[in-house]
């Protein structure tokens, strides 16, 4: 397999590719409309913030920003995603939050585990609320399909429970909400 290098050329449809923009009429965004309290977004906050009318605080990771060139209104704050297995995660201030991954490149390509650490990182860092994810299966590194569901199902967060687990058959996602105890 080649690996596909970015340039001036193709940055914009990459880029395209990468978050799925093309697919929001397929897939469109979480509904946060009903959520009052401030809203994090990992890699599509700009486009929530469009979409919804509202303030998002835009998380993106550094190689995003690097590999395509984002101008800076795509992003508040910065991911260091330089170290792959050190992720450092950017100071936010909030009281309560929702944070969202919503088909994050940042979650693509990891083991159950992977996204547990990343998880614990954030739910510790920001306390949010509720933590939404919607991502693809078929970038978890398991074996088999039933496999995956379990084990996401089985992935528990300290303070944290599962509000809602769905996938979505048509469009290959999973979707779970996991909302604070305390």
């Amino acid at each position: 397999m080649q690996q596909t290098t970015i340039t001036d050329e193709n940055r914009q449809d990459f880029y395209n590719l990468v978050y799925k923009q093309s697919r929001h009429n397929i897939t469109p965004l979480i509904d946060i409309s009903m959520h009052d309290l401030p809203i994090m977004v990992d890699c599509l906050g700009k486009h929530y913030e469009e979409h919804f009318n509202k303030k998002v605080y835009k998380l993106e990771t550094l190689t995003s920003v690097k590999n395509f060139k984002l101008p800076i209104d795509y992003f508040d704050r910065l991911i260091d995603d330089q170290k792959e297995q050190d992720i450092g995660w950017p100071e936010v201030k909030l009281n309560k939050s929702v944070l969202i991954f919503d088909r994050s490149p940042l979650l693509k390509y990891r083991s159950v585990d992977d996204l547990h650490k990343i998880l614990t990182q954030t739910s510790n860092k920001y306390t949010p609320t509720k933590i939404i994810l919607r991502l693809n299966l078929t970038f978890i590194d398991d074996n088999r399909f039933d496999n995956r569901i379990k084990n996401l199902s089985q992935l528990e967060l300290d303070r944290y429970r599962i509000e809602k687990f769905s996938y979505d058959v048509k469009n290959d996602l999973l979707y779970i909400e996991y909302e604070n105890t305390n």
